[in-house]
């Protein structure tokens, strides 16, 4: 799934938009492939940043924003990331540094086709995709 490219593409906080359309059709468990350039990085000293640097884990994110709802911006994001991650693994095709990837709590993927190829050794079938070259202009659906 792409995210569109800009603006869409600018920071892991827009990619999120993107993802919540994969999750309409990614099996429990699955996983999802997010491409977004992010040349904005997270974005450094955002809200949303720090909401995801306060917890150790996915788990964390609900109850974090929960609690502290009345005083947090851009809850919609940590809220719908955290849903999604709950059901799926995410994965970010980036230019970011993996450790920044790593901190909002989704999974760095320097090659997607590489990826793919070791998804391929590692599994007994091959993945069903789903591209979604529109992101959150898509509306997916199974049939």
């Amino acid at each position: 799934m792409n995210n569109l490219g800009y603006p869409l593409d600018l920071n892991v906080y827009q990619s999120v938009k993107g993802m919540s359309a994969a999750a309409q059709v990614v099996k429990k468990n699955g996983h999802i492939i997010v491409a977004a350039e992010c040349w904005d990085g997270i974005p450094s000293n955002s809200d949303y940043e720090k909401i995801l640097t306060s917890v150790g884990n996915v788990s964390e994110l609900m109850d974090y924003i929960k609690s502290k709802e009345s005083s947090l911006k851009d809850t919609w994001q940590i809220y719908f990331q955290a849903k999604i991650q709950k059901n799926a693994t995410v994965h970010l095709f980036s230019c970011l540094k993996d450790s920044e990837v790593e901190k909002t709590h989704l999974r760095p993927v320097k090659d997607i086709s590489q990826f793919l190829s070791q998804w391929d050794q590692h599994h007994q079938s091959p993945p069903r995709i789903c591209v979604l070259p529109e992101g959150p202009q898509t509306i997916p659906y199974l049939t």
